[in-house]
């Protein structure tokens, strides 16, 4: 499963490598022919980067670009999108399910887009559950995929028999009044551990898909008894749908629920920035705020716009990162390289115990123009200096 981990080991792949993007939507096929979009498009953009690959590096360039082709030629487009890393220890794809932008990059990783694309894109935990099954999903990058189905098995055959006996005879009557109310008390006593169960799986899927959302479709009533067991922080973050989708095949579950999802996330993202902006003391904003934060290990969480992107320097000894284009570390003392703020955030979020978030839509360029980037403090730096 791709994940924020996985976009992490990413940017630590060995460098220099080549970085494709590909919107394959547009293709049912990737045929051998010269006319092939995806083709045409690899092989007159390799051409504009090769004017600027240094030298010594043209040959391996140009290696890569042929395998990324050969590729091309031997597959057949799954998805939407492509992402390849090729390099001299890495070949890896990715496929998508959401659109992406033709790009080609040579040296370090390029993660930008696949980081914008997956962080906008938080996982959704998904329960559709009618009065005989309940079934998991995970939704994510426009992607329904199945987790579990748990079946309700009912005991109710016994507590006829022990209540209710069978079909009436002479002589003989089924039993009604107090048994049959002790009857409907079992039977709802049942359900309702049924729908605690559920909450509990629910529960359990979204912390193991690190997914801070979960969608939930039944009935009213059925959403509200499975609400009532989920912990308080996943219940903030939870949508319900009063609807029974239990007979509908995943397909068309996903068209009915992605919408929801999406605007689901836009509204929080929302929240967020306007938390952020209205944070007082205990938010930063702007790039040379925010990195300085982050690598004195000070910030709790980190909001990145969709799309936005800086030039920083790194240094290339103690890692110290900064927009500043002086030539040696103020740290160390030693040289400094050009670097991408896309390139290097991942890794000095996962380092520095920060969580990472990109927001997108309006929200997103809300924070493009308020800085591009920003986020909260640790809770224990603010009451340190209380």
């Amino acid at each position: 499963m791709l994940s924020s981990d996985s976009v992490l080991k990413l940017s630590q792949l060995r460098s220099p490598l080549l970085t494709v993007y590909l919107d394959v939507s547009c293709e049912r096929s990737f045929p051998s022919a010269p006319s092939s979009p995806c083709l045409t498009w690899l092989k007159a953009q390799a051409n504009v980067i090769a004017e600027h690959v240094p030298a010594e590096e043209l040959p391996s360039f140009w290696r890569e670009v042929q395998r990324v082709g050969s590729t091309l030629q031997n597959s057949a487009p799954l998805r939407a999108g492509l992402i390849i890393f090729s390099g001299p220890d890495a070949g890896e794809q990715i496929f998508m399910d959401v659109p992406i932008c033709n790009e080609m990059h040579w040296g370090r990783p390029a993660i930008g887009q696949l980081l914008s694309v997956i962080g906008v894109r938080q996982p959704s935990c998904v329960l559709v559950v009618d009065r005989s099954r309940a079934r998991f999903f995970r939704y994510w990058l426009g992607e329904l995929k199945p987790l579990e189905e748990i079946i309700f098995v009912s005991a109710r055959s016994t507590w006829k028999r022990k209540d209710l006996g069978h079909v009436e005879t002479p002589g003989i009557k089924k039993t009604r009044g107090s048994q049959r109310d002790a009857f409907e008390h079992r039977r709802e006593a049942e359900y309702q551990r049924w729908h605690r169960h559920l909450g509990e799986r629910a529960t359990a899927w979204c912390r193991k898909e690190a997914s801070p959302w979960l969608f939930l479709a039944g009935s009213k009533r059925q959403t509200e008894e499975i609400s009532k067991a989920l912990p308080s922080d996943l219940r903030r973050h939870a949508s319900f749908l009063a609807a029974d989708l239990g007979p509908m095949r995943p397909i068309a579950i996903k068209r009915l629920i992605a919408p929801k999802i999406e605007s689901r996330a836009a509204e929080q993202s929302d929240r967020q920035l306007t938390d952020l902006l209205e944070g007082g003391g205990g938010s930063v904003m702007g790039v040379d705020a925010t990195m300085f934060q982050l690598q004195a290990r000070r910030m709790d969480s980190v909001l990145l716009a969709e799309g936005f992107d800086s030039d920083l320097h790194e240094c290339e000894s103690c890692g110290l990162v900064a927009r500043s284009a002086d030539p040696v570390c103020v740290a160390c003392g030693h040289a400094r390289r050009r670097a991408a703020l896309s390139e290097v955030l991942p890794g000095l979020a996962a380092n520095c115990g920060a969580r990472l978030e990109v927001i997108g839509r309006e929200a997103g360029r809300r924070l493009a123009r308020a800085g591009g980037i920003g986020g909260w403090l640790r809770k224990e730096r603010l009451a340190a200096h209380g």
